[in-house]
């Protein structure tokens, strides 16, 4: 198949999740094409870039400027995305990833036969701070633009779940859950089954991600705050990622007490840092299907997250991590509390989360994105020779 990719945030997650699949659909032997925005990108996307480009042939990459909000740099955007579909295709199929990815390319490309199908990672509606009226406007424009295209891809059952309730029809939405490589896991075996804790060493809790209000990580420290004072000179919290939350976070730590107990480590590989880490931390307001929880899993940690996106389907209470309500301090130091005092269970629990990350890999990913492909490409032609 002949297959066009479009991503406007190409950092974090959606930016893995857009290689993974391109590593993927370019492994069975699919021609594929990525149109992605410079501006909002991190440098694991750029490297991944680099490699993908390298080792297949058949994949080719276009840069083009895109904001992430409204501007008048979209209508370039439309003319140049129907140009290049015009002057590079025929596509069998156009997958549009992130939330202005998906209006440009349905805008873009409204007439044409090709199938298109869309992932928000996470729809903008799931944001409990968003503005109400902008929450409103999101809505009304996600069951729209709906319409206009063959598939809505939600990331985890609880984002299948609000897409339904936003109004977009059964008959369009499919659930795809993210996946990760396999050779990670098997590394992970190996370095974390023994516990780098250990009996009496010094523990660490751990945090990835990009430091924007989504995150919550002022929950984080408020939590490490409330930890009783002996255990909590036992540990120590780290934090990887950048954001412009940074220096208000500093402070916020120098306020509760626990300035020198906090190492702040800006942008780092996720994947290399994890084995540091004895129990991972992700307080978010809300998620689709977080790629750093599949990561610590990989690792071997138990995990301690809030109840958001794909987090249920990935950690089972109790078995592999501990799940809380979203933005309690009190309720995420009673769970932290549990897994620092307790070396047998976070062994347990590590043990679990590897045999749990199993389930979900890049090749299910990646056959069930590629089925979906190839029924809307029968479908479409079909309905074209009649």
């Amino acid at each position: 198949m002949r297959i066009l990719l479009l991503v406007e945030s190409c950092a974090t997650g959606v930016g893995r999740h857009v290689l993974d699949l391109s590593r993927y659909l370019c492994s069975r032997g699919n021609a594929v094409h990525l149109i992605y925005s410079p501006l909002r990108i991190d440098q694991q996307f750029q490297s991944g870039l680099h490699d993908v480009i390298t080792r297949y042939a058949q994949f080719r990459a276009l840069s083009l400027s895109v904001r992430h909000w409204p501007s008048i740099e979209d209508a370039s955007a439309i003319r140049t995305l129907r140009s290049y579909v015009q002057s590079k295709g025929p596509f069998h199929v156009l997958h549009c990833h992130s939330t202005k990815a998906g209006f440009l390319a349905r805008v873009s490309l409204l007439r044409s036969w090709i199938p298109i199908v869309y992932t928000p990672h996470a729809a903008v509606t799931m944001n409990p701070g968003c503005n109400p009226f902008l929450r409103l406007l999101a809505r009304f424009g996600e069951r729209a633009l709906a319409t206009c295209c063959d598939a809505v891809i939600a990331v985890s059952s609880k984002e299948f779940k609000h897409l339904r309730q936003i109004g977009i029809s059964d008959a369009k939405l499919i659930a795809v859950r993210n996946g990760i490589g396999s050779t990670p896991l098997q590394l992970a075996f190996q370095n974390r089954i023994a516990d780098k804790g250990g009996n009496h060493g010094h523990l660490t809790i751990g945090f990835v991600g990009r430091i924007v209000p989504q995150k919550r990580v002022d929950v984080l420290l408020r939590a490490y705050a409330h930890l009783e004072p002996q255990l909590r000179e036992s540990c120590s919290l780290t934090v990887v990622g950048d954001g412009p939350l940074v220096p208000h976070l500093m402070s916020l730590a120098h306020a509760l007490g626990i300035g020198s107990r906090v190492n702040w480590l800006g942008h780092l590989d996720g994947q290399a840092i994890m084995n540091s880490f004895d129990v991972f931390c992700l307080p978010s307001d809300f998620e689709g299907f977080p790629y750093v929880l599949l990561e610590a899993m990989a690792a071997g940690l138990p995990v301690v997250a809030t109840d958001v996106g794909g987090v249920e389907e990935m950690v089972r209470h109790g078995a592999n991590g501990l799940v809380v309500p979203v933005g309690q301090p009190k309720a995420l130091s009673q769970a932290l509390t549990t897994l620092l005092r307790n070396r047998s269970v976070r062994m347990r629990m590590g043990r679990s989360a590897l045999d749990r990350v199993n389930e979900f890999t890049v090749e299910k990913m990646g056959d069930t994105t590629l089925r979906l492909y190839e029924n809307l490409h029968a479908k479409r032609q079909g309905r074209k020779a009649a």
